[in-house]
């Protein structure tokens, strides 16, 4: 079966279509879970359609590199690739209301 590798949850708070507020929290592939402060504070002001790629270009992932847990199957140079695409998706579903 499936193993999870990780965990994200995300709270995005819209005023219309702007991100005015963002909660972001990852686990799983880490020490233990950890806010992503650097990506919250990138996404407030950004639209709402474009949140996905603001996560994605924001290089958070850096500010976590200590904690991550990597493994013979989820080297650090996968959880460095994967964990900002798997967070987007969660800001992406959060700040569009899609799951």
């Amino acid at each position: 079966g499936d193993l999870a590798i990780a965990t994200a949850a995300a709270l995005v708070r819209l005023k219309g279509d702007t991100v005015a507020e963002a909660r972001l929290v990852v686990g799983g592939a880490l020490r233990r879970a950890a806010r992503i402060s650097r990506l919250e504070a990138a996404l407030a002001g950004a639209a709402a359609s474009e949140a996905a790629g603001v996560a994605l270009a924001t290089c958070w992932v850096d500010d976590l590199t200590d904690d991550l847990l990597p493994d013979s199957a989820t080297p650090l140079d996968y959880l460095h690739a994967m964990l900002p695409r798997f967070v987007a998706t969660a800001v992406r579903d959060a700040a569009t209301g899609t799951a």
